[in-house]
C-alpha cells in the first residue's frame, strides 16, 4: 500500500 502526501514520487507514492 502507498501512502498519498505533500511529497510523492513520479509514481505518485512515497516510502512504502
Amino acid at each position: 500500500m502507498c501512502s498519498y502526501g505533500l511529497e510523492t514520487d513520479e509514481s505518485g507514492c512515497l516510502g512504502v
